[in-house]
C-alpha cells in the first residue's frame, strides 16, 4: 500500500468512527468508547492487511466483533469468585429408595401381563419402536397395536395405584 493509500485509507477509518461506535452500543460492550479505540488501534496497527478498494466497514466490523469476543472471554476468565465456605453448603442427594420400589412394582406387574402384550411393551416403551414397526413385528395392524397399549397402560396404571 502506497503512503497516498494509507492516508486515505486513515481518513476514511475516522470517517467511520460513529458507525463504529453505534456498532460498539448495539453489542451492548460495557465501555464502548474503550471498544472503538480497541478497534481503530487495531486496525491502524494492521492497517498493510488491509486491500485498498475492498470493504473497509466490513473489516472495521469484522475487528471490533473479534476485540468483542475476546474481551467477553476475558471477563469471563478473569471474573472474581466468591469464596465459598464449604460449611454453608449442604449437599443434598434424593433419596432412591423409593424409585427402587416403584421400579419392583413394575417388573412385577410387567410379569403377570400376558406374554404378547410384554413383548409389544419391550418394543414400544424399551426398543422405542414405531407403532407401524411393531405391528409389523406381531403381524397385525396398526390400530390393534394402539389399541392393545391404550389397553396396556390403563391396566399397568391401575395396578401401580
Amino acid at each position: 500500500m502506497t503512503p497516498v493509500e494509507a492516508e486515505t485509507v486513515r481518513a476514511q477509518i475516522v470517517a467511520l468512527i460513529p458507525v463504529l461506535k453505534r456498532f460498539a452500543l448495539k453489542l451492548r460492550y460495557q465501555e464502548p468508547d474503550d471498544l472503538v479505540q480497541e478497534t481503530l488501534t487495531k486496525a491502524l496497527a494492521r492497517l498493510e492487511g488491509f486491500s485498498p478498494g475492498s470493504n473497509l466497514k466490513g473489516w472495521l466490523f469484522t475487528i471490533m466483533r473479534n476485540a468483542f469476543c475476546t474481551g467477553c472471554l476475558r471477563a469471563k476468565r478473569e471474573s472474581p469468585g466468591r469464596d465459598f465456605d464449604f460449611e454453608e453448603i449442604a449437599i443434598v442427594a434424593m433419596p432412591t429408595q423409593e424409585w427402587h420400589l416403584q421400579g419392583c412394582e413394575l417388573e412385577r406387574a410387567l410379569r403377570e401381563l400376558p406374554r404378547e402384550r410384554q413383548v409389544l411393551f419391550d418394543l414400544i416403551f424399551v426398543q422405542g419402536e414405531s407403532y407401524k414397526r411393531a405391528a409389523f413385528e406381531m403381524h397385525c395392524a396398526i390400530g390393534t397395536i394402539k389399541s392393545r397399549v391404550n389397553r396396556m397402560r390403563k391396566q399397568l396404571s391401575s395396578e401401580l395405584n
